[in-house]
């Protein structure tokens, strides 16, 4: 049976075998400053900002093949080895486990789980007998391994081992995941590496990107990949405000959970939680709007201005940090909704005509609410927003182009995150604001290009 593609990618990881059966699978790690990707936390100096972050880059291209040598490694230890079954009738993977070890495996569905969970590895081999345990070390350090898959079929030669993935300080315990490995399906999904862009003890923002469930099926969305890029709370973590934090112990979620949702077509930051205090009190913020203030660039169709005269807007400029914004003021499904905005670029683009680069604030959190806004109040729908009118022409030529420059998707990315660090005080007991941005998408500027007028 041909491997799938998601077994043949982690199986490009496997480089050798030690003699107490320890498998190292290098995967690129990054661990950068909160400086690096713009998190900043107020009275904070370098030193206490700094950020420890993972990411996991798809191994199948030169970048990452090269920085693995430089990189540190994911360890998986084998726990037990079977020899081949040494007959003629090939048999099913789970069933296979079954006879193979009815202690380790004692019904169809716990094998069936054990394979789910990406622990079994399958050594394809010529002989069916090994003198020594050197030499059945050396086949499985081979690279004619899979990982078993619940409608893999046993061959007569077929060697069996079962895996299970060390512990580690950088992500969460394979007892808490579950699973061996990360979701690979979602990183080969994803356009650029999930970054980590600011973690503590307590939380954590990463960048979603964009054709990405925040929450969504299960080993296919964001959620899934936070315990493996991810640290887990340590026992000295604490949370709390003013000069009670220090005392205030934390319970530890059993993994990290996003705090709020963006659209599936939209990325950006992305705050996730890693205790239930951290859940409740961002929960809440994020619900009252009340110290958490969230940012978004957008590219839309034309020039933004005001079409809908229902719609409450005020030619009077209100100010956030040092730039001037218009406001929306029209409710959604008859609940308020309010929106800062300004226009930043204006340029002509093929095969768009006119296009606008769009900074927005939104000081509610209606759903869709500033795709609507843009749509109905403004007259400048999103780029690439086909359920409000921003789609792409249909032209087969156009498309192609689209395609070449990969500018698909929608232009739409949540650029920064600010609130209060209620878990996070300087010396006197103090809370910090802390403030995290992420450049726009390398599309934005493949689209805008260099004769943008920036206001």
């Amino acid at each position: 049976r041909r491997p799938s593609a998601a077994s043949s990618l982690l199986l490009m990881l496997l480089t050798s075998i030690s003699p107490r059966t320890v498998l190292t699978f290098h995967v690129v790690v990054w661990r950068p400053t909160s400086r690096r990707f713009g998190a900043t936390i107020a009275g904070a100096d370098d030193k206490e900002a700094a950020a420890p972050a993972a990411i996991a880059r798809n191994s199948a291209s030169d970048a990452f093949a090269n920085a693995c040598s430089a990189g540190s490694s994911w360890q998986y230890e084998i726990v037990c080895t079977y020899p081949p079954l040494n007959r003629r009738v090939s048999l099913p993977l789970p069933k296979a486990l079954c006879q193979l070890d009815p202690e380790r495996f004692p019904s169809t569905s716990q094998a069936r789980k054990a394979v789910n969970h990406r622990t079994i590895l399958i050594t394809r081999s010529k002989c069916t007998t090994y003198s020594n345990d050197n030499e059945l070390g050396t086949a499985i350090s081979g690279r004619n391994n899979i990982i078993g898959e619940t409608n893999a079929v046993l061959q007569d030669c077929d060697v069996v081992s079962v895996r299970r993935r060390l512990d580690s300080a950088t992500c969460y315990p394979q007892r808490a995941t579950q699973y061996c490995d990360p979701p690979f399906e979602v990183i080969s999904r994803s356009r650029s590496p999930i970054e980590v862009l600011y973690e503590d003890d307590c939380i954590a923002v990463v960048n979603k990107p964009e054709s990405l469930d925040t929450i969504g099926e299960k080993r296919k969305d964001l959620q899934s990949m936070l315990p493996f890029i991810l640290r887990p709370p340590t026992t000295t973590a604490h949370f709390g405000a003013g000069r009670n934090a220090r005392s205030s112990a934390v319970t530890p979620l059993m993994l990290p959970r996003p705090v709020h949702r963006l659209d599936r077509a939209t990325s950006g930051c992305v705050l996730v939680a890693k205790t239930k205090e951290a859940m409740s009190r961002y929960s809440q913020m994020f619900a009252t709007r009340c110290g958490m203030q969230k940012s978004y660039m957008a590219i839309v169709l034309g020039v933004p201005k005001l079409v809908d005269v229902s719609a409450s807007y005020s030619d009077e400029v209100v100010h956030v940090e040092g730039k001037a914004f218009f406001t929306v003021d029209y409710p959604i499904e008859g609940k308020d909704a309010v929106t800062l905005w300004r226009t930043v670029a204006t340029c002509s683009s093929d095969p768009w005509g006119t296009i606008s680069l769009v900074h927005l604030i939104p000081k509610t959190g209606r759903n869709h609410q500033i795709r609507r806004h843009l749509r109905y109040c403004l007259g400048s729908a999103i780029v690439g927003d086909a359920k409000y009118g921003g789609a792409v022409h249909s032209r087969a030529e156009k498309m192609e182009q689209l395609e070449a420059r990969n500018d698909k998707g929608m232009f739409l990315c949540s650029n920064a995150l600010s609130f209060e660090g209620t878990h996070n005080t300087d010396d006197h007991g103090e809370e910090r604001r802390i403030s995290v941005q992420t450049p726009l998408p390398e599309k934005f500027s493949a689209i805008l290009g260099q004769d943008a007028y920036r206001t």
